[in-house]
């Protein structure tokens, strides 16, 4: 199959500002990602942004970057139709897109790689999005002001049936699938599980710091 990685990257951001170019360990936070797309070889890269630091990333890097138009660049825009916009804009034909989120920098190049491989594993699969694995006791408000036990409260956690949450760092969706319903999850959803020191989502400084921890771990 024929994949294209898009890398959305908004110049605006309310929690941690210019976090897209935000320096963890040293290197821009929109860096590690590209490197890692680069690193796994599934597909041709396209970063889609309206910030001119990113733009000039981009080139100074030889990556291939889209200028988003700020209709598609406020915060309430949500990914879909700037992965549907970026899509369209490549004048290519792909068989699948690839997003690829700049907040997921710990994500590694075989958890791509092996999110494609299960992704291809089934033709009826038409999206599939990377989760972290949860056996706590999860909860939903219900009511006025109630609470009611998602998982099984009857069971120890070793015993549980496992919840799993997106953790927003990898998600794939067959072209056509994407054009139709304009959502990165459609269809039948499959999914890729990450072990929680890889599906740190930068959005604070207190995030920073974790990824930084982590990193240094790794080292």
């Amino acid at each position: 199959m024929k994949y294209l990685i898009v890398i959305p990257a908004r110049a605006g951001s309310k929690g941690l500002p210019r976090k897209n170019i935000y320096p963890l360990c040293g290197k821009p936070l929109i860096s590690w990602t590209i490197d890692i797309a680069k690193e796994s070889q599934v597909g041709d890269i396209l970063v889609t942004t309206d910030s001119p630091e990113v733009q000039e990333l981009c080139r100074r890097t030889s990556v291939a970057y889209l200028d988003r138009p700020k209709e598609l660049s406020t915060d309430d825009v949500p990914l879909a139709p700037v992965v549907v916009h970026a899509y369209k804009q490549s004048n290519k034909q792909y068989d699948a897109v690839i997003t690829l989120q700049p907040t997921s920098p710990l994500l590694s190049p075989q958890d791509i790689i092996g999110a494609v491989k299960k992704f291809e594993s089934d033709p009826l699969y038409d999206s599939l999005l990377s989760v972290v694995e949860c056996r706590h006791s999860v909860w939903k408000k219900y009511g006025f002001d109630n609470l009611q036990e998602i998982n099984n409260p009857k069971v120890n956690r070793q015993s549980a049936e496992p919840l799993y949450i997106g953790n927003g760092a990898i998600f794939i969706t067959r072209t056509m699938a994407l054009l139709q319903s304009h959502s990165r999850l459609a269809g039948l959803i499959s999914y890729w599980v990450m072990p929680e020191d890889r599906s740190v989502d930068i959005h604070t400084i207190e995030d920073i710091k974790l990824a930084e921890y982590y990193l240094g771990v790794k080292k």
